[in-house]
């Protein structure tokens, strides 16, 4: 079995947050699989529309809007950066087709993302305007900054 089967690596829909933010634990796999949303993520990072980032960590990165407290401290968005430094890759190209990328483009793509993805490259997103994305008794809420 090779290491991408042995990887979960489906970060959870933006309406499986709970109001302070956590992830909503009791949904089984099937609930989850259930989800639906009007909202879509557009990853910009997979039509080379947004640059890749380099940490000062020596860690490749889908944006520099990946590089918060609370990205790294997300468990599975934690296993991607983890495995993505270039002093353990020969080439930043190695680093993109590993297991952890690969899975983390497989979630975009089923439009499963963490809270950087839905607040950076949500469908809904106005142009030119600041915004947050934010979970409120499971539904999706969007604010603009001032």
């Amino acid at each position: 079995m090779s290491l991408k089967n042995k990887i979960k690596f489906n970060f959870p829909h933006v309406s499986e947050y709970t109001e302070r933010g956590d992830i909503e634990k009791n949904l089984t796999d099937e609930e989850r699989k259930n989800i639906k949303s009007d909202v879509k993520i557009e990853a910009m990072c997979f039509e080379g529309d947004m640059n890749l980032a380099v940490t000062n960590r020596g860690q490749v990165l889908p944006c520099c809007h990946c590089d918060t407290e609370r990205m790294m401290t997300d468990p599975e968005f934690k296993r991607l950066a983890e495995n993505s430094h270039l002093k353990d890759n020969d080439h930043v190209n190695d680093i993109l087709s590993n297991d952890y990328w690969e899975a983390f483009y497989e979630s975009l793509e089923n439009n499963r993302g963490p809270f950087a993805c839905w607040d950076t490259c949500r469908s809904n997103k106005k142009q030119g305007k600041q915004e947050m994305t934010v979970a409120e008794g499971g539904k999706l809420k969007i604010w603009e900054r001032k």
